[in-house]
């Protein structure tokens, strides 16, 4: 089972909100405070995501960060 927890769901490249923002392909992601940087190699671009410390915790405690 896959739960998006950022983005639409759809593979494009757009802007928006956690919920509509969409990416390509993920490669990486990583935290700066209660930041997470999402890099999305096949456009070549690097979105920060904010106001998502509950996710960035999340994600630490299981060790993906």
């Amino acid at each position: 089972m896959v739960t998006v927890i950022i983005g639409s769901g759809q593979e494009e490249n757009s802007d928006g909100s956690e919920k509509s923002a969409s990416f390509v392909q993920v490669h990486g992601i990583c935290t700066y405070d209660n930041s997470l940087f999402v890099t999305d190699v096949v456009v070549g671009t690097i979105k920060v995501v904010t106001g998502l410390s509950k996710t960035v915790t999340f994600l630490k405690n299981l060790e993906c960060l």
